[in-house]
């Protein structure tokens, strides 16, 4: 009777005995486009290392969430961040910081395929980031919004980035891997009893966070594929 009561409502019950809300167990938040667990996941994995030493006929199911759309644009963004990073190298430490990562960007941009010419379609953009000469005279309104046009050199290079399945494959294994070794790390003696399992696609992410749903069941202790 105890084993179908966990079975039907585990976390509650687990909650109970630990101590905590059912929610700080059956989930694990990563932030967008990243497997690294922060400190309050790794206290939930500690939490979840708990339970199952109280409760041996159980494992733990950790799927591999990804959410397309949330981590999608999480890896198109760092895929810009790393190409700035490496352009950024090249450039001379002594000018202004936001004039250095401009001309990286600009070089970035001209650079995407299909900018067939990269100069004029820099002109353009500068062109609409910079007030007409026969606008009404405002002191506060730069000339020229040289942040804005970097930001919007950005979001171009961002949008112009390809993420494909193994991509979001990989970043599943990893989160599953990362909560699957913390939870051995705070008691190796549960660590046959907790299952990394493959991508499952996620929707509706709130915000820059996305959430594994874990699941507990019962069975045979089975060891991990490492999938």
């Amino acid at each position: 009777n105890l084993i179908v009561k966990i079975v039907a409502s585990p976390f509650a019950l687990l909650g109970n005995l630990l101590g905590v809300e059912a929610d700080e167990l059956s989930h694990i938040e990563f932030i967008a486009g990243r497997s690294d667990l922060t400190p309050p996941q790794r206290e939930t994995a500690a939490r979840l290392a708990q339970a199952l030493a109280l409760r041996p006929e159980l494992v733990l199911e950790l799927p591999g969430a990804i959410d397309r759309d949330v981590d999608g644009a999480a890896l198109r963004s760092a895929m810009v961040d790393e190409q700035l990073d490496a352009a950024l190298a090249g450039e001379d430490g002594g000018d202004d910081a936001v004039e250095r990562e401009t001309r990286a960007l600009e070089r970035l941009f001209g650079a995407l395929p299909g900018n067939d010419d990269p100069d004029a379609a820099l002109d353009t953009l500068r062109a609409a980031f910079t007030r007409p000469e026969d606008a009404p005279d405002d002191p506060d309104a730069p000339a020229f919004d040289a942040l804005a046009y970097a930001a919007e050199l950005r979001r171009r290079l961002v949008d112009a980035q390809t993420v494909d399945e193994q991509d979001f494959v990989e970043l599943a294994r990893s989160r599953a891997n990362a909560v699957r070794d913390a939870v051995a790390a705070a008691d190796p003696a549960v660590a046959s009893r907790v299952n990394a399992g493959r991508l499952v696609a996620v929707s509706g992410s709130d915000g820059d966070r996305v959430v594994m749903e874990v699941s507990l069941t019962t069975g045979a202790e089975a060891p991990d594929d490492g999938n």
